[in-house]
């Protein structure tokens, strides 16, 4: 989950490059073999995700921030890299829990 975080972190602080990636995953998705691909993908990441131990409403959290924040560029938010920072950091801390 930590590498999780700290990718998608790294990722939007390029929002030029987020902003071509998600096009180019949205013209993809429309192919039938590619959508059953990033389903199987997705699977896979959910499985190693969870095996991680956190806690399931922790990784829920954690997870849906860093995919949130890696697509705010799409919308036109490019925050800045000392917010994404900081963030990164949060997310991270939450990550260490006691199991």
């Amino acid at each position: 989950m930590r590498a999780y975080v700290r990718v998608s972190i790294e990722g939007a602080l390029d929002p030029a490059a987020s902003r071509d990636a998600l096009v180019v995953i949205a013209h993809l998705s429309t192919v039938d073999a590619v959508t059953e691909l990033a389903r199987a993908d997705a699977q896979r990441w959910q499985e190693d995700l969870r095996a991680d131990g956190l806690p399931e409403d922790v990784l829920s959290l954690v997870l849906a921030a860093a995919d949130g924040v890696s697509a705010q560029p799409v919308w036109g938010m490019e925050p800045a890299p000392e917010e994404l920072t900081r963030l990164r950091e949060h997310l991270l801390a939450l990550t260490h829990v006691d199991r």
